[in-house]
């Protein structure tokens, strides 16, 4: 029986891997968002297939004690749990963190202890805004949760504030200058503590007009134009069309000045990653050290102080150009860099070597996995932003490896998001 379209009434379960909420209708798993343990629901599907059908709840017919008013209209394409209590999020978080490694990898987590900063909203540091047209108007847009339409917004309140009062000028002065969300893709804005920002806006026209009214101050240190690829549904930086002032930020972590740029990776959440790097930093002491996916260095050039040396690797020139420069700025001469593929640079594991990986949410590419277990260096640093690849990569690494630390932050509040830290020392022989 095939149910996309249909609304469907069903109890949730529980909350699973994804932000979910499981339930079932006729046997059939059900994934409903906007839905909590304990809820009856009327949902919408959105999609089906054999083993499972996608639902958003539309109607609550019995409420969850812990269900809370969200505090804006695009919740659902931004920070889908807006509708959990904080402390419910957080206890779920682990629940779902020990659920998930005990079924990839029959990892026991379940002394787990997990880190949260008290602060809810305007955590993000990096924001893409898409664009939508309404009456008339370019407005930014997010898109609907599981869908392809679009859905207009003013501001998001996971943001920065610098962040969402430079968007809502930047729409102001494309609507003043008449320019349809036809010719748009996207921009991306960064902001650091300090309240300064920069903007990159991504076009799908070469001859796209200036826009005079993007005036730089104290807090918009940088505006860059980029025709994008209008073939490619991803912000690509194809040309730049026009920029004004700094094409970088920088913020300072652990008194160690970084710079990045609009495509740079760069941990959203800066409060909380310090907490991450005290926690990394006894690890590597006195350590060289291989960082592989480096980014721009955010892990090992803030506890540079404590490391010997180390070799950063990163697939992303422009990570990698940030990177060097970081280096340079903070006189590490027993540092470099390198812009290539981590599974092209394997040569450099030994078993002397103490070494990080902060993977993209793919997690660890298989060739990496196999030299680490045939190389075995010494210790691993895993960080990781997606609980079931490094599950996946864990069991596989632990043939080799004892995990000897673990623990779960909140980066992402609100969202489903969990950030993973575990270290790995080898076996003895």
């Amino acid at each position: 029986m095939k149910l996309k379209g249909q609304t469907i009434e069903c109890e949730i379960e529980k909350l699973v891997f994804g932000g979910y909420g499981l339930g079932r209708y006729n046997r059939k798993v059900i994934f409903v968002h906007n839905a909590l343990p304990g809820e009856k629901v009327k949902a919408s599907v959105i999609k089906d297939k054999r083993d499972y059908s996608e639902a958003i709840a539309t109607t609550i017919l019995t409420p969850s004690p812990f269900r809370q008013d969200a505090l804006e209209d695009h919740y659902l394409s931004c920070s889908p749990w807006q509708i959990l209590s904080f402390d419910q999020e957080n206890y779920w978080k682990r629940e779902i963190t020990k659920e998930v490694f005990q079924t990839i990898a029959e990892i026991d987590l379940e002394n787990v202890e997990l880190v949260a900063e008290a602060e809810r909203f305007h955590y993000r540091n990096k924001i893409e805004f898409s664009f939508t047209a309404t009456e008339n108007q370019t407005s930014l847009a997010f898109f609907k949760r599981g869908q392809k339409q679009k859905q207009p917004i003013p501001h998001c309140v996971l943001a920065h504030s610098t962040i969402n009062q430079k968007a809502a000028l930047l729409v102001e002065e494309l609507n003043q200058q008449g320019i349809s969300e036809t010719f748009l893709k996207a921009v991306i804005l960064r902001s650091n503590r300090a309240g300064e920002a920069i903007a990159a806006l991504f076009v799908k026209e070469h001859n796209f007009p200036t826009l005079p009214g993007i005036q730089l101050d104290d807090q918009l240190r940088g505006f860059t134009v980029f025709f994008s690829n209008p073939q490619s549904p991803a912000s690509v930086p194809t040309r730049i069309l026009q920029q004004l002032g700094s094409p970088c930020i920088v913020e300072t972590i652990n008194s160690k000045p970084l710079q990045y740029g609009p495509m740079s990776f760069f941990q959203v959440n800066v409060d909380l990653f310090e907490k991450v790097l005290k926690d990394i930093q006894p690890f590597v002491s006195g350590e060289n050290i291989l960082d592989y996916y480096c980014g721009v260095g955010a892990i090992s050039i803030a506890v540079s102080d404590v490391v010997n040396s180390c070799l950063m690797v990163d697939i992303s020139e422009e990570s990698i150009f940030y990177a060097k420069e970081n280096i340079q700025s903070n006189g590490l001469s027993h540092f470099s860099a390198h812009c290539n593929k981590t599974e092209k640079l394997l040569d450099y594991i030994d078993a002397d070597k103490v070494v990080i990986l902060d993977p993209p949410r793919a997690g660890i590419h298989h060739k990496v996995i196999n030299a680490l277990r045939r190389k075995k260096p010494r210790r691993i640093v895993y960080l990781s932003c997606n609980i079931s690849t490094c599950a996946r990569d864990l069991k596989l690494l632990c043939f080799e490896y004892n995990i000897v630390f673990t623990r779960i932050y909140n980066f992402f509040p609100a969202t489903p998001h969990i950030e993973f830290l575990t270290i790995l020392d080898r076996k003895s022989s």
